[in-house]
């Protein structure tokens, strides 16, 4: 592919708004939020990409399995 044709599209300024507004609404999960989910996951099978998610880690960054609890 020689250009990207996406990068020619004009995004409607209302529709650029409501996503900035969308972010600027969005909070961080608090301490105890995050353990209530952890909790509710506990052993269901994507249970360690949701806690390496929620580390700000990604599966296959470089993280040893044994620093790992599951």
């Amino acid at each position: 592919m020689v250009r990207n044709v996406a990068a020619f599209v004009a995004i409607p300024r209302a529709a650029a708004k409501a996503a900035a507004d969308a972010r600027a609404e969005r909070k961080p999960w608090t301490q105890g939020e995050v353990k209530a989910f952890l909790t509710g996951i506990t052993g269901e099978r994507l249970y360690a990409p949701c806690l390496l998610s929620l580390m700000g880690l990604r599966a296959g960054g470089g993280v040893r399995a044994a620093l790992v609890r599951c």
